[in-house]
């Protein structure tokens, strides 16, 4: 009897905690969703899988599968309510407070029948699901389910689209978040309510009653005026109008490329004011041209893009309108000067402005001049139109010579500017201008450096490099300090990578470190069309700086070493950018060098992905276009003969626009693998909107690697190495640049991937680890490293010597006797030569 009894209880309890069991798991997974798991029979699920996309009636975002449980999925907890109806027509079963599976005994078929009228009410196409739900033979259960909850959500929309209308009606127009509301509920078919029609005409009504005949007053401000920063005092603008209205109007003034209207550059404003009632606005640029100093006028009834959804979608023809005259400003007070620092400074370091330009470096549309002290600028040329990027370039209308930026060397507690040093010229090439600082109470050399970039077009690398000579250890860092400059304004804004809205566009004084983002620009959205200035500051062969810091510039100007930063210091008046690389050990014998990559970049296209370096994939996805305010922007990034990520390691990323529409940039870090001919899509999602965008990128050939390029004490990095060859023995190592140490080491897994074989694996750099490490890639089959850029080392040169190397590659070995900008004179083989500098191709002198 007790084995009877024991037998029964057995298969009892099994039932139990299977149940349970399936409940604990999916608890884990997602412990506050509701779950749907499929019916026992295994050939139901494909049909059953074809109505999850009905659910979308209740919530936009589909049932997820379970990750690891088979046959589930977790919804969100709005569905609980559409569940249990379902659950009473028996096409579900309730199993669990949160659990419902399909029903074997419910018609699942009859769910799918609702797919296409659903799916065309959640895109708002209400009229058509209507008429579709009306044609239905059979009305039954689910139908009065599905219609119940239609007309549920079109009258919850109806009440909160007139409640926005009345609430910006009774705040004369300030109410944003009603704003949104309106947006994102309204539809031309919730108009068929007349109470809501009602409101919607008194809504018009009320904020165009009337045409008002508007006549402009305006003091100019007393006092000195600059071009980089404009009036200390505002413009006193008042509007006189005929007519009656108790609503304010929105007042827009515009400037143009040389007279911006606000702090974060921009060159229009608008200002909402009632009639007969003076407002202020602050002049933050002007033009030396006293004739490109005009402010254009206009005014607008507010609210005018709902009044026009609600005129056109009421057939409202009448439009009442504002006349200003005069319809602009013309300023009549010239400016002064540049800025009250500039003409202090410029006073100061005219000794810098006579230094001779020692050369040019091209590289596509983008230059770089170098005077012979080290100092360089940067500008170039795009079709027939010149551009700057850094003040004083020889294209810019103030170049009065390049002395306004500026770098320094730390030795020990010592700052030195390099300028100030006695410097001579070791390189002159067309990939390489080089100059020697010798700093003698140091025993320590150092190496400025401008270099083109072979793998990215329209970049230079930037470096220094330091040699100690002593016979004891030193501390040596860097500060390289440059005058920023894009289109025809000294103080544009920056830009950083994938940050929130908020923190992405930066109009005051900021600091921050590669891990906040691994490039910065210039930006300017007021001007798509024009070149702005990028440096990417993390990859291969590449030194991160230790800080950087957006300043004003005639506030960080004077800095030796240490800058303090304010938050509340605008840079938008005159702009400036701070790298700094802190203090490394250098021992007796040998050298440490930082190198960093500029860039011009044009925007001018709506969406691109660019590769900042070819070699390991790494790239850019750049959005540059008009997006509604404050919306959920998603994008997936696929590839049918690569793969593409986003600093999340996967395919997939979110962000938020700004909480105004118009214009915008977003950009987001991406690394692509692939060999060859890589086709890659971009598919974007704001709301119900899908686009998609194609785009080929090319990858090199041959032997190339792929990893992040940032490295993190005790933070494990994934390294990849491609290669045509198979079974080879690759090793990736984590090597110390300064002392060849090795730091990590692990030999890489294999991987076919069609023609190609991938070799991956982990290094993980240690807790003392200072952000001065290089990765090699060593075959232990052949045990040598494998170059991924090959360097060449050339020949130390002595004193007079000179070594200079024509067009067609020969060289030819002498003394220097003299030069100038445009010729050297040279004694080779006991003979006297003098050749044209710009019939060769580099010139290498001695140390």
């Amino acid at each position: 009897m007790k084995m009877q009894k024991l037998y029964i209880l057995i298969p009892f309890f099994i039932i139990i905690w299977n149940c349970s069991s399936l409940q604990e798991k999916l608890n884990q997974k997602a412990p506050n969703a509701v779950y749907l798991v499929h019916s026992e029979k295994k050939e139901n699920w494909e049909n059953e899988k074809k109505s999850l996309p009905y659910f979308r009636l209740w919530n936009e975002t589909i049932c997820q599968p379970v990750q690891e449980i088979e046959g589930s999925y977790s919804c969100e907890k709005e569905l609980l309510v559409a569940f249990e109806e379902l659950a009473k027509l028996e096409i579900l079963k309730k199993e669990d407070v949160r659990v419902f599976r399909f029903s074997e005994k419910g018609d699942s078929q009859k769910l799918q029948t609702y797919l296409e009228p659903v799916d065309l009410f959640v895109q708002k196409s209400y009229v058509n699901a209507y008429e579709k739900m009306d044609k239905f033979t059979e009305k039954g259960p689910v139908w009065d389910l599905t219609k119940n909850r239609m007309d549920e959500i079109l009258a919850s929309k109806r009440e909160r689209v007139k409640q926005s209308l009345e609430k910006i009606i009774l705040a004369n127009g300030d109410a944003k978040e009603e704003e949104k509301q309106f947006q994102k509920h309204y539809h031309p078919y919730l108009l068929s309510n007349d109470d809501l029609r009602q409101v919607a005409r008194r809504f018009v009504s009320h904020f165009e009653p009337t045409d008002l005949n508007c006549q402009l007053e305006y003091k100019e401000p007393v006092g000195e005026s600059f071009v980089s920063s404009g009036y200390d005092d505002p413009l006193e603008i008042k509007l006189n109008c005929s007519g009656v209205t108790s609503v304010p109007i929105d007042v827009t003034l515009t400037g143009n490329s040389s007279l911006r209207l606000s702090s974060s550059g921009a060159v229009e404003t608008s200002v909402q004011a009632k009639t007969n009632q003076a407002f202020d606005v602050y002049v933050y640029s002007l033009s030396m041209n006293r004739a490109e100093n005009i402010i254009q006028t206009k005014a607008n009834f507010l609210q005018k893009d709902i009044r026009s959804i609600l005129k056109n979608d009421l057939n409202l023809t009448d439009s009442k309108k504002i006349e200003v005259t005069p319809s602009s400003i013309q300023l009549s007070n010239t400016p002064s000067g540049f800025s009250p620092e500039y003409s202090r400074y410029a006073e100061e370091n005219q000794r810098y402005s006579e230094t001779i330009t020692l050369g040019s470096l091209h590289n596509g549309q983008f230059q770089s001049t170098m005077m012979s002290n080290g100092v360089f600028s940067f500008g170039g040329v795009r079709g027939d139109t010149s551009f700057d990027l850094i003040f004083g370039h020889p294209n810019g209308q103030y170049a009065e010579g390049i002395w306004s930026s500026f770098t320094k060397v730390k030795v020990g507690d010592q700052v030195y500017s390099l300028r100030d040093l006695p410097s001579q010229t070791t390189e002159i090439s067309d990939t390489k201008l080089e100059v020697l600082h010798k700093i003698e109470e140091e025993k320590v050399w150092v190496y400025s450096f401008l270099e083109k970039d072979k793998d990215q077009k329209n970049a230079l690398l930037v470096g220094y490099r330091v040699e100690n000579k002593g016979t004891q250890s030193k501390k040596v860092g860097f500060l390289l300090f440059l005058d920023t400059w894009a289109g025809s304004t000294d103080g544009v804004p920056f830009s950083l990578g994938f940050q929130t809205a908020q923190d992405r566009i930066i109009t005051n004084e900021y600091k921050f470190n590669p891990t906040v983002s691994p490039f910065w620009e210039t930006n300017d959205s007021s001007f798509s069309g024009q070149v702005f200035l990028q440096n990417k500051m993390v990859g291969l062969g590449l030194v991160p700086p230790d800080e950087i810091s957006f300043v004003n510039w005639g506030s960080g100007y004077g800095m030796d070493w240490e800058y303090p930063v304010s938050d509340e210091r605008s840079v938008t008046g005159d702009s400036a950018v701070s790298l700094r690389w802190n203090p490394k050990e250098v021992s007796p014998n040998r050298s440490y060098q930082v190198k960093t990559l500029f860039s011009s970049i044009d925007r001018t296209k709506e969406m691109e992905v660019t590769l900042t370096d070819p070699l390991i994939g790494n790239g850019l996805l750049s959005m540059f276009k008009e997006y509604p305010a404050d919306a959920e922007v998603r994008l997936e990034l696929v590839s049918e003969n690569g793969t593409i990520v986003t600093p999340n390691g996967t395919n997939k990323t979110t962000f938020k626009t700004n909480n105004d529409s118009g214009k915008q940039l977003f950009q987001v870090p991406v690394v692509v693998s692939g060999v060859g001919n890589v086709k890659l899509k971009v598919i974007e999602m704001v709301g119900n909107q899908r686009r998609e965008y194609p785009f080929e990128i090319q990858m090199p050939e041959g032997d190339r690697i792929s990893q992040p390029t940032l490295l993190q004490p005790q933070k494990k990095i994934p390294v990849q190495f491609y290669s045509k060859e198979a079974n080879r023995k690759i090793q990736a190592k984590l090597v110390d640049a300064n002392t060849q140490r090795v730091l990590d080491a692990k030999e890489l897994t294999e991987k076919k991937e069609g023609n190609s074989s991938i070799y991956s694996g982990e290094l993980q750099p240690p807790s003392d680890y200072q952000g001065q490490g290089i990765i090699q890639y060593v075959d232990l089959g052949k045990e040598t490293v494998t170059p991924i850029r090959p360097t060449v080392q050339d020949n130390p040169l002595n004193g007079n010597q000179v070594e200079i190397t024509f067009q067609n590659g020969s060289k030819k070995l002498g003394t220097l006797l003299s030069q100038n900008l445009e010729e050297i004179t040279i004694e080779a083989e006991g003979k006297q030569e003098t050749f044209q500098k710009r019939s060769l191709s580099r010139i290498r002198f001695g140390r």
